[in-house]
């Protein structure tokens, strides 16, 4: 009985391993076939396709993929044989569902050379009622590819991740069945937003990195409990003097607002639920307005943790310094933040200032651990 416990290393001696490796055992077409779809699927969709040649058996279970790793960059192919794979690939797949595709396509042609095969492949994703969607396309010319209205009103998925695309002014945004999105380096209306935190009634997270193009962002499903927004840009299309947005979210309990947030004024309206902030934005010209942070902290003061950049309590070298009203910044943020208990400060130089020596000597109406990280602030990518 004790030997039916034991595990497959422990059946065969040294010995016997090496005899079956000069016999010829191959042990990996010994592989059951759900396993072994299960190991190709994890591969970019050429190399797994590439992998079935090498037997018989194998042959017929590409068509069964159940993950779509299909990335442009990490071949040597030309366009035109790219495209011809995909073009053969993809419709003799039999799986009824997809999980998830990965289309990345990066070409220094021009996007109309391309729209209706991009068009062509997604719709074959979403016959199969693909759950996860990751769509990364750019091309030389300034044209953006067009996210399709069949994509953007869909019921099967439950992540999407979009960067360098566009949503055009007409579609309708609907996914009912999303759980997670994330929009990077896109032009986003008022009207999509509006669409994106109504339609979208299962949204848990929300992440937009390189966004603009809208001015409030009122948030209010109680599912949503993640939000991050990342290095606001100014769209080449759109330029404006008065660039701002105003955020509402009173059932997100982690916020992130980092990255360079140039040119345009943060509004923070009820964040009643917040548990973790993390507030490293930072400007390119260093200059922060006290009073907009002071409004900042008052707001934030319910969340359990904290982060900042040191450049909220460091002020610009071109600004006089003036330790009582940084003094008293920092004292209204101790003082209200009552369920405080980390205050993490990050570091944009390894020199430890004054400033900072300061504000550990501060009364604290919490318990709270400062803790200051002498990492610089790095780039976030999306």
């Amino acid at each position: 009985m004790a030997e039916q416990h034991q595990s497959p290393k422990a059946q065969y001696s040294p010995q016997q391993t090496e005899a079956e490796v000069k016999a010829g055992i191959d042990w990996i077409s010994a592989l059951p076939d759900s396993l072994f779809l299960q190991i190709i699927s994890m591969l970019p969709m050429i190399d797994a396709c590439t992998t079935t040649i090498l037997s018989k058996r194998w042959q017929c279970l590409r068509t069964c993929i159940h993950n779509l790793n299909c990335y442009r960059s990490k071949t040597s192919w030309s366009d035109e044989k790219f495209i011809s794979f995909m073009d053969n690939a993809l419709p003799l797949l039999t799986s009824s569902n997809i999980k998830k595709f990965t289309l990345q396509f990066i070409s220094e042609l021009a996007l109309s050379n391309y729209t209706s095969k991009l068009d062509k492949w997604i719709q074959i994703a979403l016959k199969k009622k693909v759950e996860h969607l990751d769509i990364d396309v750019w091309y030389l010319d300034s044209d953006s590819y067009s996210l399709p209205q069949k994509l953007c009103s869909n019921s099967s998925l439950v992540k999407l991740n979009c960067k360098d695309c566009r949503i055009p002014e007409d579609r309708i945004l609907n996914w009912t069945s999303l759980k997670s999105l994330t929009l990077s380096s896109m032009l986003l209306s008022e009207e999509h937003i509006e669409q994106i935190t109504s339609n979208c009634r299962h949204l848990e997270s929300l992440k937009l990195c390189g966004f603009c193009g809208f001015h409030r962002f009122y948030l209010t499903s109680p599912k949503c409990k993640s939000l991050e927004l990342i290095d606001h840009i100014h769209h080449v299309y759109y330029i404006r003097c008065d660039c701002y947005f105003e955020i509402v979210a009173p059932y997100v309990q982690h916020l992130k607002i980092s990255g360079d947030i140039n040119g345009v004024e943060i509004r923070p309206g009820d964040l009643s639920s917040l548990i973790h902030i993390d507030l490293t934005y930072r400007r390119l010209d260093d200059v922060i307005d006290k009073s907009i942070v002071k409004d900042h902290f008052t707001r934030v003061a319910c969340a359990n943790e904290l982060i900042i950049s040191s450049l909220h309590i460091e002020w610009s070298p071109f600004i006089e310094d003036d330790t009582t009203e940084l003094t008293e910044l920092m004292k209204c943020l101790l003082e209200h933040a009552k369920n405080l208990e980390k205050l993490i400060i990050i570091r944009e130089d390894s020199d430890y200032s004054e400033s900072i020596d300061s504000l550990l000597a501060l009364p604290r109406v919490s318990n709270c651990t400062v803790v200051v990280s002498l990492e610089l602030v790095a780039g976030v990518e999306c």
